[in-house]
């Protein structure tokens, strides 16, 4: 299984190419750098709250001494299995020593269930008839510690005391559809997706992708100057961008014309994102190094990330540096998905 880290703090000079320095964070926020880099699970050694937190999905516990993740094993327990505690069970609950689920409360199957097939799965994938774990954050109804662990950056306690990643509230984006499954997120085409974009990255399911170029409505942001609308509302820590005008500002996802505000009338294609986005009909492409919305205005084809502004380029980003899309990547086969709360190029294990 990919191997993965807690959380990882990015830190990178863009302009210059910097290596990046990479902190593991055990639960809690202690850091510990002699943890093997890794993505969204932990090591073996590693203090660990559930079995699906480890890459081994192995979470031990010692008389008087916290819980550790083995790398050799046992796995979790599926349910109706036999438990001494919680942390013996795939899910997270050890009821009279048998591991249980609510499926009142969890609506879909965690990483180490047993399945014959992707569909009770939470991560739609069935290896070797146990629920896999996929790479970075993690989907909705995996179990978490803290929000950094989720895609959508939302770790809810449920009824049955069992944290979970949970999905935002569904949003409106310019041209009325509605979503509420943000970049990391299992997908089986792009109109599920906020992002507007479901590809396979480095794992055998399809996730939501980020499509590049500035941040569209209802995608996770951290800042107004993410979004195509200078909008990122913040709701319980975890921010999304929003329409301000309801129309789409310049880079926002269209389907009409009339989706888009009066001072960019046209909806254009934008050919690396795969849908359309707002802008001004017949403007010259523009040339490297100028500043962008979104790939569909550049001659180059890619709009990304150099240092803090969207400009028009070949790719950029070298392993674990900020992105907004997978043409970011300097790495052949790098996607860029969501880790430790941002947008970052993941390599190929």
């Amino acid at each position: 299984m990919r191997a993965a880290c807690r959380a990882v703090l990015v830190a990178l000079a863009l302009a210059t190419c910097a290596p990046v320095d990479l902190t593991v964070l055990l639960p809690g926020g202690r850091a510990d750098a002699s943890l093997a880099t890794t993505v969204g699970c932990l090591p073996g050694g590693a203090e660990c709250t559930h079995a699906g937190a480890c890459c081994s999905l192995a979470c031990v516990a010692a008389v008087g001494a916290p819980a550790r993740c083995q790398d050799d094993g046992p796995m979790c327990a599926v349910v109706g299995g036999p438990c001494t505690a919680a942390t013996d069970c795939c899910s997270g609950v050890c009821s009279a020593h048998v591991c249980v689920a609510d499926m009142t409360v969890a609506t879909c199957s965690p990483a180490g269930e047993s399945c014959t097939g992707g569909m009770p799965c939470c991560s739609l994938s069935c290896v070797a008839q146990r629920c896999a774990l996929l790479s970075a954050c993690r989907v909705v109804g995996e179990l978490c510690d803290v929000g950094v662990d989720c895609c959508s950056g939302s770790c809810a306690l449920g009824a049955d005391g069992v944290l979970r990643c949970a999905a935002l509230e569904t949003c409106t984006t310019a041209h009325g559809d509605t979503c509420s499954n943000e970049v990391g997120e299992v997908c089986t085409g792009g109109t599920q997706c906020c992002s507007g974009r479901c590809l396979q990255g480095l794992d055998p399911v399809n996730r939501c992708a980020p499509g590049g170029g500035c941040v569209t409505a209802c995608e996770r942001c951290s800042a107004d100057s993410d979004c195509c609308s200078g909008s990122c509302v913040k709701v319980n820590g975890v921010g999304t961008c929003q329409l301000q005008r309801g129309c789409g500002e310049g880079g926002e996802a269209c389907t009409a014309a009339s989706d888009c505000c009066a001072d960019v009338p046209a909806c254009v294609g934008d050919s690396y994102a795969g849908f359309n986005r707002c802008g001004v009909p017949g403007m010259s492409c523009l040339a490297g190094g100028a500043t962008c919305a979104f790939s569909g205005e550049c001659c180059t084809g890619f709009c990304g990330v150099s240092a803090s502004a969207l400009v028009c380029a070949a790719p950029l980003s070298v392993d674990y540096a900020p992105c907004r899309a997978n043409g970011d990547c300097r790495t052949p086969s790098a996607v860029c998905s969501r880790l430790s709360d941002a947008l970052v190029c993941i390599p190929p294990s």
